[in-house]
């Protein structure tokens, strides 16, 4: 599969750590990165008070970090990896921001009649979603074995007793069709409480602008995956603007953002 990439043309060259800070008392873009659910992700703002911006991005990526705590199907302990262990046997313990999610995720699929679909994690290992990429195609016969499996309605939420269920045995919840989002949402919360309200976040292929870039509006573009480096075929100008665009564009990226999204009948 190939996907068009996301690609935000306000920063010329992506930093990482630190850039450099506008001179004092005047306004000017600071940046950071950080690696958290698996992406790189970047923040941009402009303006005058670099020290307090800073402490803000901070702020931020620990509720990415967190939240990768509560919903990553490979650190031990995550409430996902609980549910997914305890699948076809009893409902478990979630956090409120895991059931949200859940929630959000079968209003999704229940507007895409189940094209979006959370439990497609019943497929990984014949599908490689992760850091096991390997671009090969499984068996059809393997996929179909598991295609019962994948059912958003079997995924149930006991707001009640704070828990979470799979129905059957070898199902699988896997949020990264929708877990960054919502990551990039609950930053984009905590930027503004601390008073930050020109600012860019991009995690994979997640993308939140809010006020502007100094004089104009911050712009975004869409990369050709197979185009020279920084080529864009398409490009808004944006002061407000929340979207998300499929993006596996590296050899070595990772294919979490847009497999959610599932061909039942093929499984694929």
């Amino acid at each position: 599969m190939r996907f068009a990439a996301l690609l935000v043309l306000a920063i010329a060259v992506p930093a990482c750590g630190g850039a450099t800070a506008p001179p004092a008392g005047e306004a000017g873009l600071v940046e950071r990165s950080r690696v958290s659910m698996g992406s790189e992700v970047h923040f941009t703002a402009w303006t005058s008070d670099e020290a307090a911006t800073a402490a803000a991005f901070d702020k931020a990526f620990d509720e990415f970090d967190r939240l990768d705590g509560l919903m990553s199907v490979w650190r031990e302990g995550s409430d996902i990896v609980r549910l997914n262990a305890a699948a076809g046997r009893a409902p478990v313990p979630v956090s409120p921001e895991v059931r949200e999610v859940i929630l959000d995720a079968r209003q999704m699929s229940e507007w895409t009649g189940g094209k979006f679909d959370v439990t497609f994690g019943a497929l990984s290992g014949l599908w490689k979603f992760d850091h096991d990429l390997d671009g090969a195609i499984p068996p059809r016969a393997d996929v179909a074995a598991r295609l019962p499996l994948i059912d958003y309605r079997a995924l149930e939420v006991d707001e009640g007793a704070g828990t979470a269920s799979l129905a059957r045995a070898g199902m699988k919840a896997h949020l990264g069709g929708i877990g960054k989002g919502y990551a990039v949402d609950r930053a984009a919360a905590i930027l503004r409480a601390a008073g930050v309200q020109d600012f860019m976040i991009q995690s994979g292929g997640d993308l939140y602008l809010a006020g502007r870039r100094g004089a104009r509006p911050w712009r975004a573009g869409i990369q050709d995956p197979r185009g020279a480096p920084d080529s864009i075929f398409a490009a808004i100008d944006r002061s407000g603007y929340r979207g998300w665009v499929g993006a596996e564009y590296r050899p070595s990226g990772r294919t979490e953002d847009c497999l959610a999204w599932l061909d039942k009948a093929r499984g694929a």
